[in-house]
């Protein structure tokens, strides 16, 4: 079970590296470390870790705001720095 997670994880950050690189963005991609960092942090605390893209909010933020169309989809992960 904890080998196949460990597997995704590296596949991911192997199709994100992929990704930026192809999108022409070279210096802002995170280190595998930092990459799985990110990922723990949102998933103990999605609340602060885990925002909508539409709005730059967290989710906890994002809730207590009205809910807009676009504001319940574009979910993306925030770098823990």
């Amino acid at each position: 079970m904890f080998w196949s997670i460990g597997v995704i994880l590296v596949n991911a950050y192997v199709v994100y590296c992929i990704f930026l690189q192809s999108s022409g963005v070279k210096e802002d991609i995170m280190s595998h470390h930092d990459f799985r960092k990110a990922i723990a942090l949102a998933s103990i605390n999605p609340a602060e870790y885990y925002i909508d893209s539409n709005t730059k909010k967290s989710r906890s933020q994002a809730e207590s705001a009205p809910p807009t169309k676009a504001s319940s989809t574009g979910k993306k992960w925030r770098h823990p720095r």
